[in-house]
């Protein structure tokens, strides 16, 4: 065969509680099924497309938190596409020491385990070979990479390895000072870094297929390729079941109660099955509840969160009268011979007010 098809994917999780997140319990237990939904997907797509290899550069499952019917789940997909080859380089979530391991199952004949903590070689012809790292504890030092691989110049070689090639301090097999292994292939298909990212031309995370949190910022998906004899084209595929999303939101001192509403729906409008935070800004007057405009937020949102930036309004009436004499006073009378129709104008206004009067309470 001259040509094969191939589907790069890592950190899928599966087993994972985010029992660190503080989101509501049903939504992550909604995330949960996702992360299902995806990993289907992805098997769907091999059937479909009649791909040769499927890649999975590790965290595959959490190995403290998966359950047995979780591995057998697993099992009966690759059961299902039989004509793919499966190739697994366990990480640090999923390390073959584990408490749950890749041990405690026989998998089916199309999947192959990198179990050893070398770098192995599977030739799949007499012009293609696939070299795989795995885990075998949870904790990987770039001193732990062992003994150099000795690639076949002639051949075409892919790796699959789950570490950190971006920063040498990590403590998750940091390759940056040995980034003249990793060169040496044609293709590297890394894991470990949620957020698709390519390195160089040949070293590519997928990134997790899903987000997670609101680190997790952008697009997620897996990556498609095509190999033929030197030659690997990719591309990023992206499935982005939920996504966490960080907004802001302005207010105007001049809105009441339900234009803010309806302007909060409007900005709802294209992000109302997704994650959201949201940052509010500006001037907001004194008599508007804003409890109850969170409230009413949550009925736009699938999920929000707010952050509060924003500043109340003041009667600036009230408070010059009460300050004619000290510099809150002679502020206010300077900043009311600029436009405070005028946004930037009037913030300056406000912004300046607030710290002046924090100031004085001190």
């Amino acid at each position: 065969m001259n040509r094969f098809k191939f589907i790069h994917i890592s950190d899928v999780h599966i087993g994972t509680g985010f029992e660190k997140s503080s989101l509501p319990s049903p939504i992550r237990k909604e995330l949960k099924m996702d992360i299902w939904k995806s990993f289907r997907s992805i098997i769907e797509e091999c059937l479909s497309k009649k791909i040769d290899f499927l890649f999975i550069s590790g965290d595959l499952f959490e190995h403290d938190k998966v359950r047995m019917s979780d591995l057998k789940t697993l099992e009966s997909y690759f059961k299902t596409i039989e004509n793919t080859r499966v190739y697994i380089a366990p990480g640090n979530h999923d390390p073959m020491n584990g408490d749950m391991t890749y041990d405690m199952l026989e998998w089916p004949s199309n999947v192959k385990i990198f179990s050893k903590q070398i770098f192995e070689e599977v030739s799949i012809n007499e012009w293609l070979s696939i070299w795989g790292f795995g885990w075998e504890n949870n904790s990987v030092s770039g001193m732990d990479l062992g003994k150099e691989p000795q690639l076949d110049p002639l051949k075409t070689n892919i790796l699959l390895a789950h570490g950190d090639v971006l920063d040498s301090e990590s403590d998750y097999l940091p390759m940056k000072e040995h980034f003249y292994l990793l060169d040496q292939f044609d293709y590297v298909a890394m894991g470990h870094i949620h957020k698709p990212t390519t390195t160089g031309e040949k070293v590519s995370y997928s990134g997790a297929p899903i987000a997670m949190s609101f680190k997790d910022k952008g697009s997620r998906g897996y990556i498609k390729g095509d190999v033929e004899k030197g030659r690997i084209m990719v591309e990023f595929t992206s499935l982005d079941y939920r996504k966490f999303v960080e907004l802001d939101f302005e207010f105007d001192p001049r809105d009441d109660f339900t234009e803010i509403c309806r302007k909060l729906k409007i900005l709802s409008t294209n992000w109302s099955g997704h994650l959201v935070k949201i940052d509010l800004k500006g001037i907001i007057g004194r008599d508007i509840e804003i409890d109850q405009i969170k409230e009413l937020a949550e009925e736009y949102f699938y999920h929000v969160e707010f952050i509060d930036n924003y500043i109340l309004d003041y009667d600036l009436e009230v408070i010059y009268n009460e300050n004619k004499d000290n510099i809150i006073g002679k502020f206010i009378k300077e900043m009311a011979k600029e436009n405070l129709e005028n946004n930037i104008n009037r913030h300056a206004l406000y912004y300046g007010l607030e710290a002046l009067l924090q100031e004085r309470q001190q």
